[in-house]
């Protein structure tokens, strides 16, 4: 008896201190953008016709293997469910909070994921196993389709993890932490501390730039051709890029001008959008004359506080509007004199607080109208007008004096 009662004061006093026991709740920075279950899916293309050539006459699979340790195809025939042309599809189970690194054991700053990943591939002259099929990807760890990564902060410590980045010519192992990453990565960080030990083995990195938007947006990693002891007679080349959410956008490995596997992001996916903006006005076939008032218009999603203004022509800044101006969805503009007359004009508006998240109005036209013709614009333009003035003044002269005579 004395028993039992000593086991009701335990359970009382344990319910009478619940309340005051908190439960810890993963909660992701805000620069992670990845939510639990969105799903990614990204299109794998191995060019087999391509590999077949001069990537596989000078064994540059063995040779990478032998020079970076690692593997980087063409598959064989037990991996061909892997390198075949298909789909990888990744469902995020969670997502943690800002930590070490415990899982890796590298103790980086990084935010740690599950996910499950379903490959489905189709038969097609591209495939080299042939056949069709779809299945869960099981890890080898767990012996589940569930696999852990992770999302790095760091931009030196994500150029370490990846081994200067040479990881990424492994398909293997790089989706682990390399599908995502850190929106706000100073890619040009990256690319520095890559850069350290890619000496060692006679590469090069250097930092993508997106042509059109002219962000930075990734990197590219060069073997220049001869580099490795006159065997590859090509160079090769490994060029990865990254969206707005830090998503992988591109991955494309190429030999020469052979493109010999590509990955890229599809819009099949079900997952959270991104922070986003887009410029509603002005839109295309619009005309501003300079010294005119009009209103740039612009709609966003929720959580853009600021927002940047630029003006661009023909992809080349021209003048910042508005630093930071608060992302209410308009901005009045009165257009300064002086501008070139062009049609190819464009708004930039972009999140303040991130780079990475910005939006180009369409092409549109500034220019400022002829001024009227002044009386000395006219001297200029009728032909032998100062002899006309002279002749004529001349000529009233002339009548003056022969009037002045007529009258003696």
């Amino acid at each position: 008896m004395k028993r039992l009662n000593f086991l009701y004061f335990i359970g009382i006093g344990f319910l009478l201190f619940l309340p005051f026991i908190r439960v810890s709740v993963a909660t992701p920075p805000s620069w992670v953008k990845i939510k639990e279950g969105d799903v990614y899916i990204w299109q794998y293309n191995n060019h087999t016709a391509n590999a077949a050539g001069a990537w596989m006459t000078d064994g540059i699979p063995i040779l990478t293997l032998g020079v970076l340790g690692l593997w980087v195809g063409p598959f064989t025939e037990d991996q061909a469910g892997y390198g075949n042309t298909g789909t990888m599809s990744h469902e995020i189970d969670t997502v943690g909070d800002l930590g070490p690194d415990l899982e890796y054991g590298s103790n980086y700053q990084s935010v740690e994921i599950t996910h499950k990943i379903v490959w489905s591939y189709t038969a097609g002259a591209e495939n080299l196993g042939g056949g069709s099929g779809s299945y869960n990807w099981t890890s080898k760890d767990t012996g589940t389709n569930i696999w852990n990564g992770l999302i790095i902060e760091n931009a030196t410590e994500f150029a370490l993890w990846h081994d200067d980045l040479t990881i990424f010519f492994d398909v293997y192992s790089w989706f682990l932490t390399s599908l995502w990453v850190n929106p706000n990565m100073d890619w040009a960080e990256v690319v520095a501390a890559a850069n350290i030990g890619l000496a060692d083995v006679n590469a090069t990195a250097t930092v993508v730039t997106d042509s059109v938007i002219s962000e930075v947006n990734g990197f590219k990693i060069t073997i220049a051709a001869l580099a490795w002891g006159g065997a590859n007679s090509l160079a090769i080349g490994l060029s990865v890029t990254y969206d707005e959410c830090g998503l992988l956008n591109t991955w494309d490995l190429t030999y020469g001008t052979d493109t010999i596997m590509d990955i890229d992001q599809t819009q099949g996916g079900q997952y959270t959008p991104c922070q986003t903006i887009t410029v509603t006005n002005p839109t295309g076939l619009i005309a501003w004359e300079t010294g005119t008032s009009h209103v740039i218009n612009w709609n966003s999603t929720s959580g853009i506080t600021n927002v940047k203004i630029d003006l661009y022509r023909n992809v080349i800044l021209e003048a910042t509007l508005s630093p930071s101006t608060l992302n209410n969805g308009s901005y009045s503009w009165t257009i300064p004199y002086g501008l070139v007359n062009s049609t190819l004009y464009q708004i930039k508006i972009t999140d303040v607080s991130n780079s990475l998240i910005y939006n180009f109005s369409d092409y549109f036209e500034i220019y400022t109208p002829p001024a009227p013709p002044t009386p000395a614009d006219l001297t200029q333009e009728i032909p032998g007008y100062d002899q006309f003035m002279i002749v004529g003044i001349f000529s009233i002269i002339s009548l003056i004096i022969i009037k002045r005579g007529i009258r003696k």
